[in-house]
Formats: structure tokens, sequence, C-alpha cells
């Protein structure tokens, strides 16, 4: 029995990778989606943030991807720094983000993913983004403190909208505090098939999948006692 049990955790281990998640924790920088460069696809981000580095960001001329899209700060603060990076230096964080949808008919399925990352260190308060076309985020995955392996704050966020994206558009904001950015990119996808399968975690948190395999193994153990 144990040889069985054994064989079928070795087994579930391996589907587990095979279908891994995107890990926050030992990340390096941002992660490149399944579906980026596929056909109903786009892909906009910033990596300097105002061509002229003064006054408050209205930057419609995105530095990273091939499509269209813009990062207004709407409550009047100034949120860039010298070098260009984004900067709320004890600000309140409100920014509008808008990007090109890629929705192709009435029905179907939108999958968006924003994702950031800064220089170096965290973030003083937590991140919130809001809805696109009235739907919230189906998932958050952030590491605002302690941060990824290489030291810097990172987040992934998830949106799975029913049907063509109508506004394509967004707010992210924060509380006052110390916040920056190096690099904030959005990746959309429509299908007429579904939602995307990406997603991620943030580790050492174990998964449910890993608690539940360890319960089984408990009480395959008890039993054999």
């Amino acid at each position: 029995m144990l040889r069985n049990l054994a064989l079928a955790l070795t087994l579930s281990t391996a589907a587990m990778a095979t279908a891994a998640p995107f890990d926050i924790y030992t990340a390096t920088g941002l992660f490149e989606p399944s579906f980026r460069g596929d056909a109903d696809t786009t892909y906009v981000g910033w990596d300097t943030w105002n061509e002229n580095l003064d006054g408050v960001i209205e930057d419609t001329t995105p530095d990273v991807g091939t499509h269209s899209g813009s990062f207004i700060t709407t409550n009047g603060e100034v949120h860039v720094s010298g070098s260009g990076n984004y900067y709320a230096a004890g600000g309140s964080m409100s920014e509008e983000v808008t990007f090109t949808a890629p929705g192709v008919g009435p029905d179907g399925f939108t999958t968006v993913i924003v994702q950031g990352v800064t220089l170096f260190g965290g973030w003083s308060n937590d991140v919130t983004f809001g809805p696109i076309d009235g739907v919230s985020p189906s998932l958050q995955v952030m590491r605002l403190d302690d941060g990824n392996a290489m030291g810097a704050g990172q987040f992934f966020v998830k949106y799975e909208i029913p049907g063509p994206v109508v506004t394509p558009s967004f707010m992210v904001t924060a509380e006052p505090g110390h916040t920056s950015m190096g690099l904030f990119v959005v990746d959309a996808a429509w299908s007429a098939d579904g939602y995307a399968a990406d997603t991620a975690v943030h580790t050492p948190e174990p998964t449910s999948a890993v608690i539940a395999l360890a319960a089984i193994a408990g009480v395959a153990m008890q039993r054999r006692s």
C-alpha cells in the first residue's frame, strides 16, 4: 500500500510540476504569459514614465510591448523620479491605466494579466486594482515587503472578463507611502474557448494540493501503524 501511495504521490507531484504556476517568491523578473504574441492578444507596458521627467504623469507613449495605451496620474501628484521610474514619495497612488482591447466578437472570454515590479525593495502599502468593465480581479498575488528572489516587490493580477472588453481601463491605487515601479505591463487575450490558464503563487506558503497530499500520506501511515 505504501509503495502504491508513494507512486501516486510521485505521479501527482509530476503532474503538479508540469502545470506549475508562476512563483513570485523565486522570480527574477516579470513572467511571460503563455499567450503573449498569439492572435487576438495585446501587450503594452512602461519602464519609464513621462518623456520629459517632469510634472504629473500623462504618459501615452508606452516603452514596452507592441500596442498603444496610457498611464495617467489622476490626483495631481508628481509620481516620477529623475531617472524616469515611477516613484510616489509619500504620496497616494492613483493611476488610470488604459490598454488596447483584444476582443474580436460579441461573446468569448477575455483574460487580462497585469504585472509590476520595483527597481529594488518593496512597497510601503498594498496596491489595489479596480475593475475592468465592472469585473474585479479573479487573482491577486503580491510580494510587497520581502519581495521576489531579487529583493524587489512584485505583483501578478489576473482578470477574467466574459466576452470582449468594452472599456479597456482600470485604476491602480494605494494609500500614502513610498511606492516605486521599474516595470509595469499589461497582457490581454481574447478566446472563443475559455480563459487563459496562467496563474501565480508565492511560496513558501504550501498550496492546497500539497496540503491534501500530505494529509493522504499521514492517513496511510496511521493505518499502517
